[in-house]
């Protein structure tokens, strides 16, 4: 268990940049978990996303990349050298912990640093993790990693996931995050996420759970399946196994569209539909 944990349910909510007010309005309902974004040090904007989601009672996720978005920035964490705004920090999540709050360090690090580097980035967490615990700042706010599914992927020839996720980063883990969306493969929640469940067992941690901090489909780019079709089937993985996966988060923001790629939920009627069905389902926590 982990806070904001409910145990037998999954906390499904979104993303959405900063047109939530618009995202809001076409949900017609509320969500139960509001993924955001803060930059490092910045952490009276993350109060600010604390109080507001608190208040409408969701379950706030906020991830902030490291100083430098980068590698430098990993080295100076896991240096230390970076522990006086960790405890700022902490002192912030500390006055803000009524109610449970999900904190990320630099989510998908493998997009942005070597194979070489990720034991650096595996350092930095740790030490980010361990100065929040040290100052009591962990009692009712859990700080899950978030890697991309495609770093467990067996197509993915090139990135070792140990070299990332180290023994170190997995027992500290509330649990384990991770970012897919919806490719060419047509394959949903239900054969990516037991890919990195088995990857887990595997190493001593059968019992960790995930939970996905972006995910989306879209129509117009992947024939194998419908965008509603892949939100249905994956969510119907979730519905089935709350035991191993504890919250959802779709990327309800036209941040990574592209040609022929749409992943926010106005990309159709029935895509919308469906959403708000499935945050309406007795599993689901909205």
């Amino acid at each position: 268990r982990w806070p904001g944990h409910r145990p037998g349910k999954v906390v499904l909510g979104m993303s959405c940049g900063s047109v939530c007010q618009t995202r809001e309005q076409q949900l017609r309902q509320e969500y139960g978990v509001h993924r955001q974004f803060r930059s490092w040090g910045n952490w009276r904007g993350v109060a600010k996303d604390i109080r507001e989601d608190q208040a409408h009672g969701r379950l706030p996720w906020i991830s902030v990349k490291g100083p430098n978005g980068g590698p430098s920035g990993w080295r100076a964490v896991a240096s230390g050298r970076r522990d006086g705004a960790i405890r700022a920090l902490a002192r912030t999540l500390k006055a803000h912990d009524d109610k449970p709050v999900l904190i990320t360090f630099h989510h998908e690090p493998s997009n942005d640093g070597t194979e070489a580097q990720g034991r650096l980035w595996a350092r930095a967490y740790n030490r980010f993790h361990d100065v929040l615990k040290a100052r009591g700042a962990l009692r009712n706010v859990a700080d899950p990693p978030i890697l991309g599914e495609w770093l467990f992927n067996q197509r993915n020839k090139r990135q070792n996931p140990a070299n990332w996720v180290t023994r170190g980063v997995l027992k500290r883990a509330p649990f384990l995050g991770v970012d897919l969306y919806e490719n060419n493969s047509g394959e949903t929640f239900a054969q990516r996420l037991p890919r990195v469940l088995r990857w887990m067992a595997r190493r001593g941690f059968p019992h960790k759970m995930v939970g996905v901090g972006e995910s989306a489909a879209t129509s117009k780019r992947y024939a194998a399946k419908s965008a509603v079709r892949w939100i249905n089937e994956s969510l119907n993985w979730a519905r089935r196994h709350p035991n191993r996966i504890g919250v959802v988060s779709y990327f309800n923001s036209t941040h990574n569209s592209r040609a022929k790629v749409y992943w926010p939920l106005d990309e159709s009627p029935r895509k919308l539909r469906t959403f708000r069905r499935w945050l309406s389902d007795r599993v689901m926590v909205s």
